[in-house]
């Protein structure tokens, strides 16, 4: 983290608990899956998708995809383009550099 992106991140699995190099793989493809954003599990999504409620092995399905765009494709979740984004960080900074001890609100 550089207070602008992150670089780099570890995502770790207790293969103890698991019973071959197969659920591992599973585990962390469903928990990378995860980490992309806020997301909550559902039993009305059918049992084999990441987004699903069931415990067997899960497999990225079309629901996860369309899903995961749509979360991304709202910039900070409502609705802001990188353009917007890079805008109001810029005035942002510009402020905070005029009155350092301002305290800064961001609402969408």
């Amino acid at each position: 983290w550089d207070g602008t992106y992150i670089y780099q991140a570890r995502l770790k699995i207790n293969t103890l608990l698991t019973s071959d190099a197969l659920e591992d793989m599973a585990l962390l493809k469903y928990h990378f899956f995860h980490s992309l954003g806020y997301f909550g599990n559902s039993d009305k999504i059918e049992p084999k998708a990441y987004l699903s409620s069931s415990k067997k092995i899960r497999k990225l399905t079309k629901i996860d995809l369309e899903l995961l765009k749509y979360h991304y494709s709202y910039g900070i979740c409502k609705g802001i383009g990188l353009k917007a984004f890079e805008e109001q960080h810029r005035r942002n900074k510009a402020n905070l550099k005029k009155n350092p001890n301002s305290i800064q609100y961001i609402l969408h």
